[in-house]
């Protein structure tokens, strides 16, 4: 039997097709990176919650907020290093969610760009530093209530100054089924892709395990700096409920676009240089 070993020589051609198809997945890969990453294993520094009343705390490993009373809400939030994304990039937000009770009311994840720096807790009207001032952004709201009901909207960030990131500007509205049970622990993904410089692209999935529960998709048109909002700087999670809150694995990353036409390129070389290099055995 005859054996061929892979030649060594960068000049070679076979070899050369396999440089050019790991330079290719280089480029699609490049731009990537983990911006914010917390698991809590050393509690919850960096992270404030807006509001008069309840508990942000680090409870056997994970952000834990206790409202402390029926229909107390509290923004949660924590800063990033400022992220412009490049048209093609998401701005990706994942953790893991663990209501405490199977009516969670109203939950908001969302990034947003706030103008000042966080530095305690509180809103931004009673606390300069606080929660809330100028800000621009995105977020998914959903109410999961079997009293008024299950609703899930889109929103834009954008507020005045003085506000307590309480409302945004709806974009749209998604109503559908879903019921979030108590002590089960959910995966939550919240995208934000600018598609070209004038079009975002939101996306919101809740699920566990392969069961995807909850898909909000939302799109916005418009002028960078207006409608169109293209920079980053706080993961901003609003909880409301009569009972506790678990948050834990918190990631927000850039995804590049990926580089298909590098990628391919490199692909159709090395398959040109295999066949030849196979008709010649």
């Amino acid at each position: 039997m005859k054996t061929h070993s892979l030649p060594t020589n960068i000049n070679n051609p076979f070899k050369a097709a396999l440089v050019a198809l790991a330079l290719g997945a280089s480029v699609a890969l490049s731009s990537a990176g983990v911006i914010l990453e917390d698991n809590f294993d050393d509690g919850i520094d960096g992270w404030y919650k807006g509001g008069t009343s309840g508990t942000l705390s680090s409870v056997n490993g994970a952000l834990s907020w206790n409202p402390e009373a029926e229909g107390q809400t509290a923004v949660i939030a924590k800063q990033f290093d400022l992220t412009t994304l490049q048209v093609g990039e998401t701005l990706r937000l994942t953790l893991e969610w663990t209501p405490q009770s199977n009516d969670s009311v109203v939950t908001r994840f969302g990034l947003l760009n706030l103008s000042n720096t966080i530095t305690g807790d509180g809103w931004n009207a009673s606390l300069p530093n606080g929660i809330g001032g100028t800000a621009e952004g995105y977020f998914t709201f959903f109410r999961d209530n079997v009293t008024t009901g299950n609703a899930a909207r889109y929103k834009s960030g954008t507020v005045p100054v003085g506000s307590n990131l309480q409302e945004g500007v709806t974009l749209g509205e998604n109503t559908t089924q879903f019921n979030f049970l108590a002590d089960t622990t959910y995966t939550v993904v919240y995208d934000i892709t600018l598609v070209s410089a004038t079009e975002v692209e939101t996306l919101l999935t809740v699920g566990s395990g392969d069961i995807i529960h909850l898909s909000v998709a939302g799109t916005t048109n418009g002028a960078v700096g207006a409608d169109v909002v293209t920079s980053f700087n706080t993961v901003a999670i609003r909880l409301q409920a009569g009972t506790t809150s678990l948050i834990d694995n918190v990631k927000v990353e850039v995804v590049p676009e990926p580089a298909p036409a590098a990628l391919l390129a490199a692909l159709g070389c090395f398959t040109m240089v295999f066949r030849r290099r196979r008709s010649l055995v």
